[in-house]
This record gives C-alpha cells, structure tokens and sequence, in this order.
C-alpha cells in the first residue's frame, strides 16, 4: 500500500543572522509497519547525534532513546485525530534554534521515520511583507497578487502565469493573476476526498483505500503547486506565500527586501524599499523605510560625515509617511462624519479639505508615487458635489502660493535618469550638500516635465544631481526647457 506523510517546517531563525545552523527533517522511504496498537501511528526521528530534544505538540507519547551503531533513535506514537497529524518542536540542547514538524496523512499501525541533521547555514536572508492598503482587483472571479523587489536573482514562481515589469523607479514587478474559482475547486476536491477516505474508517483491506490515498497525493500535490508562490534562487533562504483564502477581486501586493544587519545592508535595505516607493501608497511602508533608517543612523558603523544625509533622507520619508498617514486618518473622519451628521454636514466638507490637501502634498512631492493623483481627483469631485463645494476647484488651487512648471533635459555630463529626480528648496546659491536641502518640492516626471506648487515663498530650487541650485522669483511659472548639468 502507498503510504505518504507530508511535512512543513518553519525555521525559527534570527533574520539578521548572517550566519547560522538551520535542522534538515527529510523522510526516509516509504511508512513501515508497526507494532502499535489499532488507531494509533508512529513516528520516528533518526540522527547521528544524541542530544536532540523532542517535544510532541499533540497527544504524542515518547518512547526511551535507543542507539543503533552510530545512530540515535526517537520513537513517538500517537492516537490517530480526525486531521491524522502530529506536531513537533525539535532543537539541540543548549541551542536556540528550533524547528516545527507537522506530519499529515498518518494511518494507524504504520511508522514513518525521518533523518534529522543540524547544518551551516549561509544563506541570505528576505523579508516579504504586506501592503495593507493596495486596492482590489476589479476583474470578476479573478485576485491579482504582486511583488516589488531589487533583488536581481531573487525567483520569484508560481503555477499561475507570471508576468514582470519594470517600476517607474526600476524595482522588479512580479504579478501573478488568479483564478479563485480554479483554486476554490482544487481545495474541494481534496476535501471531498479526505471525507470519503475518513468514512472508511479503519477498513484497511478494503481496495479503495489505496485509489482514494492516491487520489488524496495527487490533489494534494496539485493544490501545493497553485496555492503557493515561492520566492527563493541560488543562495537565497526560500519563503512561500500561501494563497489559501484569497477571494475574487481581492489585490495582494508585497515589498520584498534582504536582510542583514550590517550598516551598508541597512542603507541598501531602505533605498531598495524607497526605489518602490511608485507601487505604494501605504503609510505602514515608509514607516518601515523610516525604521530601517533608523537603525542605520544609530549604528556602530554609521559614517559620523554621513549622518546629515541619511538624516536628511529619513526626514523625507517621514513627511511621506506622515501625510498618507493624515489622508487616511482623514478618511475614517469623513466616513464617521457621514454617519454621525449626514453627507452634507459642514463636518464631511472640512474632513474633504482636508484629505485633498494631505493628498495634494504627496502629489506635488512625490508625483512617482503612483495612485495618489487619481485618490486626490476622486475627493475634488465629491467636494465639488457637496452643498458647500461651489468653489471647490478654486479654493483648493488657491491654497498654493506660486505654480512652476517647465521641462528638463540632460546635459553631457549628467549621468543620472531624469525620472524621479528630487526638486528641492535651498536657502543659497552655495554649492548643495544634504544638509543644505530645506524641502523636497516634486520630481521631475517620466516625460522630463515638472509640475509643483511652493507651500511657501522659495529664492532658489535645486534639481538633485546638480552641483549648484537655480534662483526663482516670486513672478516664476514656466521655466521652459532647462539643461541639467553636474559641474
């Protein structure tokens, strides 16, 4: 009879670890008889070193440990549960490291053994985190799942078709659309026929039991291969993400970063996340650039001549951070106010105010970020529809003191992209360093034109990658076509 176990471990790790052990459980062969009692399974752990400490989660009982010549044996049985599985934690004594072992589709009188080995680890480390606010999917009975990542050799793969572009600041886009209704049907089947194998009960002999424990492999098999998508490649510790329970219209987005805790990986960390900054408008990811920054900046091995600068950096992303934050929270007032005053209370119309202008910040700065320019358009439509928006348009504009506009061309000798270049205020005509950039004002936009409103009045704006700044008027609007040049 075809007997299977399948197994999943997760590694409790430190991430920063550059370094580390890491336990291999790997079956041997095919479940074997055992002599146990009906209804129960057993399940051994076999190493060349004697010290493992194994503890069962379940209802699992220990057996003494054995040694065979160089090999050290450790026995469990347990009572079978409607699941047929059994957890354990394993580790050395006196390590930290530990691991979790679920084993599935146990059969009573059967053991299956496993080989534990503890080895050097040197994998890299990612992280994969979770947009929060990435928007649905408006494609019926399909979700749309999506990675951003500099990482050049981080694979990304799945059974679901993979399509990959480029961002407007040259992060990795990796998509994948799903079928729902696909993945619901594989996840029944299986299902149905895990119920038709438990009705069966203990009728070992019985011939179906065998076409149904086949037929339960290769569901299972199956589901595995669409219900995951697996990041990992040469020298990369591998990290799957589950798809079980995404819905229809549902829209998953995930930045993926390395890991280390060097001061240069720290930096690399939190310009690699900055470089994506288009695909998120989501205050919780540049909390976590500001984060990594911070740890960067208070490092043992941060340069003293480059704290101004990273400072400066962490402050841009702070003002980021905080005014997605501010559109949010002003967000949750305008629908609590609606409930609370009715749509065309004076309340909804002030919270309207003041989501546009949170947004119009964002907007005006950071024009990459890529979203923001539609979320502003929607609520100047809904303050120009409330009772008080006559004048919306033109009371939101005016808040804006002076309007510049104009086109950038690179010179010979500037060697940056012109896409996304930071228009900063400066307070003199010196040369620019870090520390002398008051405020960034917009970017210049992947056409090479640039659009941005002072919030206050400005004497000189500096083009970054330019060594000096250019002197502004309070009569500046277009400054036509300019040559950016790095003297």
């Amino acid at each position: 009879m075809n007997r299977h176990l399948f197994v999943s471990i997760v590694t409790l790790l430190s991430a920063s670890a550059i370094q580390a052990q890491t336990i291999e459980c790997k079956k041997q062969g095919a479940a074997s008889a055992a002599d146990v009692q009906s209804g129960t399974a057993a399940v051994r752990f076999v190493s060349t070193q004697g010290d493992w400490v194994i503890t069962p989660e379940t209802n699992d009982k220990a057996q003494p440990v054995t040694r065979k010549g160089n090999k050290y044996i450790y026995d469990f049985s347990t009572q079978l549960t409607a699941n047929r599985e059994s957890s354990f934690q394993m580790g050395r004594k006196g390590s930290a490291i530990t691991e979790r072992c679920v084993a599935k589709g146990l059969r009573s009188g059967f053991r299956t053994t496993f080989e534990l080995e503890e080895i050097a680890d040197t994998l890299r480390r990612i992280e994969v985190q979770h947009d929060d606010s990435p928007g649905g999917y408006f494609v019926e009975g399909k979700a749309y799942v999506e990675f951003s990542t500099s990482i050049k050799d981080l694979n990304i793969e799945s059974a679901w078709p993979k399509t990959e572009k480029a961002s407007a600041t040259g992060a990795r886009i990796v998509s994948f659309v799903i079928d729902v209704a696909q993945l619901d049907k594989m996840s029944a089947d299986l299902a149905n026929a895990q119920k038709e194998l438990e009705a069966l009960g203990d009728d070992y002999l019985n011939p179906k039991m065998d076409e149904l424990d086949n037929k339960i492999q290769s569901l299972q098999e199956q589901l595995d291969r669409y219900a995951v998508i697996h990041l990992g490649g040469n020298g990369i510790k591998g990290v799957d993400i589950q798809l079980a329970g995404i819905k229809a219209k549902e829209k998953r987005r995930y930045p993926v970063i390395a890991l280390t805790d060097s001061y240069e990986g720290l930096i690399q960390q939190a310009k690699d996340m900055w470089d994506q900054r288009s695909q998120h408008t989501d205050p919780a990811f540049y909390a976590k650039i500001c984060e990594i920054y911070e740890k960067a900046i208070s490092h043992k091995d941060a340069p003293k001549d480059k704290l101004d600068d990273l400072k400066f950096e962490l402050d841009m992303v702070k003002s980021i951070r905080k005014d997605l934050f501010m559109a949010e929270r002003f967000s949750q007032e305008i629908e609590r106010a609606k409930a609370q005053y009715g749509k065309d209370s004076e309340q909804v119309y002030k919270f309207l105010g003041g989501r546009y202008r949170a947004l119009s910040m964002v907007n005006d700065r950071f024009p990459e970020v890529e979203g923001v320019d539609k979320m502003r358009a929607e609520v100047l439509e809904q303050m120009k529809s409330h009772p008080l928006g006559t004048n919306a348009e033109q009371v939101t504009i005016t808040r804006h003191r002076q309007h510049i506009t104009g086109r950038a061309v690179k010179g010979e000798n500037f060697i940056r992209d012109l896409h996304g270049i930071g228009i900063f205020a400066v307070d003199s005509p010196k040369e620019v360093k870090s520390s002398t950039k008051r405020m960034r004002l917009g970017a210049v936009k992947a056409d090479g034109t640039f659009d941005f409103y002072l919030p206050k009045p400005v004497e000189y704006i500096y083009f970054d990658g330019e060594t000096y700044p250019r002197s502004i008027t309070k009569e500046t609007s277009d400054m036509g076509t300019i040559t950016l040049e790095c003297k």
